[in-house]
């Protein structure tokens, strides 16, 4: 299963806090567009997840995987940096 460093925890629950969509929302993971150097994600806050949704719950952090997502990262680590100068998060997949 997709597991969280510090800063992607932290990351998560900021980037979910600015949005401010509910008690219940989190950060959706899904594929992104085809690229021909490396996988890409597209992520998104939303309210809740999806039905068919995996649903990762790490401290305050909550991640939604689409079920394709879920296959692809099952032994990733999600990292984050955050530029200091903008404040922008970017986050990381690295494979485990």
């Amino acid at each position: 299963m997709l597991t969280l460093t510090t800063e992607a925890t932290r990351a998560v629950v900021d980037v979910v806090v600015a949005h401010d969509p509910g008690p219940g929302a989190g950060l959706r993971i899904s594929p992104g567009p085809p690229s021909a150097f490396e996988e890409t994600w597209d992520y998104a806050v939303v309210r809740e997840p999806q039905e068919e949704d995996l649903v990762i719950d790490e401290g305050a952090a909550r991640i939604f995987l689409d079920p394709e997502a879920a296959s692809r990262l099952e032994d990733a680590v999600l990292d984050a940096h955050v530029d200091e100068n903008t404040l922008e998060v970017r986050f990381i997949v690295r494979r485990g």
